[in-house]
């Protein structure tokens, strides 16, 4: 009788601790009242409307939906939190969220359609495959939205998603057959994101794949040049996704300075936002740091600075390296069109402000002055300007003579890197010796910082 009581006793204890403690995972899950979240989505405060989405997203439950439709619906909201509550819509997966997000596709500018076009992926609705079909197949649609309106038929994965995708290859551009092709592989469950290569052949090209992201590979082997093992040269590719291509057009001048090339193939599935770390997924600069760390322990390279370059959206993936991680950073050159404006109140990625999404991010404008970069721009380019760039100036100042290397800033037509030309101009800004690349930067800049190569 005694074991009994004291038995039932115990089971009366531990349910009482199993109560409270879903009771305090309730209250945590719901956090505060959706409706205070919604309103501070529509405050001036940038890093306040980023916390705030984290925490909708975080917390949010099926009863919340109409609450956020009906809010997003109104309109008169900031383009990041419409983008918030469209993806909180898609990751609901509810019916209930179609007829929303197909207003917001209809009345918002692109990157709001953007924005919905990837929802759709998450969702996961029958109901959405024939409206990514047609985007896909409307050759007069923005190439961004067709990319990504195929890597939502690939994440929905559904036989009838499939048929889609294959039917619609007819009339596709190499950028978007290379993202179908991708779909397709992520559709049928072949991309398998455990799966670590580790056949590093020398002095061959080599396909190989890291924990689902593709990469190119060339390794020059054992032989030291000048007592020093072969250096590391990543090249970050552009809005076309044409890693391939890119790593045969660089793969002469890694030969012949006996460099270990690295080409990454980030894929519209994972890495949307490759170019801005893909803040909101999985992290574009991580995996890539993760894997030259992976290949320095099988490679004999040097690894713990690397030589970096990437053009357009490339471009900006490695400035934002040398702004987020200078310690990388041996040298590098990015060309783009535009210039990121690192200034304290932008938050990063656009700027160099500490933002929610990324708290392990800190830059130090001191310490990205003292990387080695150049940055090329075109002479269309009306960013590049002294206002634009003051607080750049004031920490150069700063610095008085302290710092021995300034960034570079230069204006080209044409690009670099994608013939014999230049190769050997990318190899002299890279690998060259001060001096044996000139080039010129903006009048307005001054004498003062301009600087040779």
């Amino acid at each position: 009788m005694r074991s009994l009581f004291l038995t039932l006793t115990i089971l009366l204890v531990l349910g009482l601790a199993c109560d409270k403690g879903f009771a305090q995972e309730s209250a945590q899950k719901q956090g505060r009242a959706i409706s205070v979240l919604l309103e501070e989505l529509k405050a001036e405060d940038l890093a306040m409307r980023i916390r705030a989405g984290m925490e909708i997203k975080a917390n949010f439950t099926l009863q919340d939906l109409e609450a956020i439709s009906s809010f997003l619906k109104k309109g008169g909201l900031f383009p990041d939190s419409e983008k918030v509550l469209i993806d909180v819509l898609g990751r609901s997966r509810s019916r209930l969220a179609v007829d929303t997000l197909r207003f917001a596709y209809d009345h918002g500018a692109l990157p709001i359609k953007i924005a919905v076009t990837e929802s759709y992926g998450y969702l996961a609705h029958a109901s959405v495959i024939p409206l990514l079909t047609q985007i896909i197949r409307n050759q007069s649609t923005p190439l961004e939205l067709r990319k990504r309106a195929t890597s939502a038929l690939g994440r929905i994965g559904t036989p009838e998603a499939i048929y889609a995708l294959q039917t619609s290859f007819k009339g596709l551009d190499q950028t978007a057959i290379s993202v179908a092709n991708w779909a397709m592989r992520w559709a049928k469950n072949e991309i398998n994101i455990e799966k670590v290569d580790s056949n590093f052949a020398e002095s061959r090209k080599l396909e190989l794949y890291y924990k689902g992201l593709k990469y190119y590979l060339y390794y020059p082997g054992l032989k030291r040049v000048g007592g020093a093992w072969p250096k590391l040269l990543v090249y970050i590719h552009d809005y076309q996704l044409q890693a391939e291509s890119d790593f045969d057009a660089l793969l002469p001048l890694a030969q012949l300075l006996h460099l270990t090339l690295l080409v990454p193939a980030y894929d519209v599935v994972q890495f949307p936002e490759y170019d801005q770390f893909n803040l909101q997924g999985r992290r574009s600069d991580l995996i890539l740091l993760e894997l030259i760390d992976y290949l320095a322990t099988n490679l004999k390279i040097q690894s713990r600075e690397v030589y970096w370059f990437g053009r357009e959206q490339g471009g900006e993936f490695v400035e934002r390296m040398a702004l987020a991680h200078p310690e990388r950073i041996a040298r590098a050159v990015f060309e783009s069109q535009s210039a990121i404006i690192p200034i304290s109140k932008e938050l990063f990625p656009n700027g160099a402000g500490d933002n929610p999404l990324s708290p392990d991010l800190k830059v130090s404008l001191e310490k990205f002055l003292k990387t080695e970069i150049t940055h090329l721009v075109s002479n269309a380019d009306d960013r590049v300007t002294p206002e634009n760039y003051s607080e750049l100036w004031r920490v150069v100042s700063s610095l008085g003579n302290s710092l021995q290397i300034l960034p570079r800033i230069g204006v080209r037509s044409g690009t670099i890197g994608s013939n014999e030309n230049g190769n050997q101009v990318l190899g002299a800004l890279l690998f060259g010796r001060p001096g044996s690349c000139l080039y010129d930067i903006p009048d307005e800049l001054g004498d003062s910082r301009r600087t040779k190569r």
